[in-house]
């Protein structure tokens, strides 16, 4: 009884983090360190990438003790339910949001610009030693970010190929296990937020997309999680730095369509409601965070 238990209740968080992961501006590596499991999250995607490497490398399967000893290092226990619970959090969302996003677009645009500002505020509290190093590299971020941003903003991107998306799955998964950014902010700023929405509400239709996203997004975390761990451990203010300001020059698409909404004061007046919103949000998760 104890282990279905357990099993549902990390069924809930993968919920959670999915919940927040698809929306841009909410980190599920933040949710799931509220929840208890950031730590189990990090090793368990370090252990999968041990066992590939062993696999791969060397001769583990000569008797069935070896095998089990190789294959004992996945954490099906949290894997299975989580990742049941984000990919159901995925569908929901893929058919509700591009919904609210067509009705209601100047709202959700400022709801999204309120989340990426505040994540971004957050990241940069967080950073310990502010030099010029660090602003030198926050600098680098909001010039990608702004390039990046305002590129696709003017780009038709309704057709990518599967190769790009492949790439993209292998930055914005690995986005899940930095702090403050949410896997759909990576997408988001590339400008396919919509389109894998649609590709997911559509998924009997695009499979193909996909099935490339997660592929690229899974060889992103095992071959990227060392080195992320790296970065933020030996230059942590810089990496720190880099991602607060990539999240502001991403900043551009929502906020031009944000300013868009103040030309009809009633909208202007929800469209700062919703911004607020966005903020409070972000607030509410990171004081539960230190809580």
């Amino acid at each position: 009884m104890k282990k279905q238990e357990n099993t549902l209740t990390i069924f809930l968080k993968g919920l959670l983090m999915g919940t927040a992961d698809i929306i841009p501006g909410i980190s599920g590596g933040t949710i799931a360190f509220i929840t208890g499991i950031y730590q189990r999250l990090i090793q368990g995607i370090k252990n999968t990438g041990i066992f590939l490497q062993n696999t791969l490398t060397k001769k583990t399967y000569k008797t069935k003790k070896t095998f089990k000893k190789n294959i004992s290092l996945i954490d099906f226990n949290l894997f299975i339910p989580l990742i049941t619970g984000i990919a159901t959090a995925f569908l929901a969302g893929a058919w509700i949001i591009p919904g609210i996003i067509n009705a209601y677009p100047f709202f959700v645009y400022s709801f999204f610009t309120g989340l990426i500002l505040a994540s971004a505020a957050y990241i940069y509290t967080g950073i310990k030693h502010k030099n010029w190093k660090g602003y030198t590299t926050g600098i680098l971020g909001i010039t990608i970010g702004l390039t990046i941003s305002a590129t696709t903003s003017t780009i038709i991107t309704t057709s990518p190929s599967i190769v790009f998306i492949f790439f993209l799955g292998m930055l914005s998964l690995t986005a899940m296990i930095l702090p403050g950014i949410s896997g759909a902010f990576i997408v988001f700023l590339f400008g396919q937020y919509e389109f894998m929405l649609n590709a997911l509400r559509n998924i009997h239709l695009e499979w193909p997309y996909i099935i490339s996203f997660v592929t690229g997004g899974i060889i992103g975390l095992l071959a990227f999680s060392h080195l992320l761990s790296y970065l933020l451990e030996k230059h942590h203010s810089p990496t720190l730095f880099f991602l607060s300001g990539l999240m502001l020059g991403a900043l551009y698409t929502p906020v031009t369509e944000t300013i868009n909404a103040f030309i009809a004061p009633s909208i202007a007046l929800l469209s700062t409601t919703f911004f607020a919103l966005g903020i409070l949000a972000v607030l509410t998760i990171h004081l539960l965070t230190k809580k």
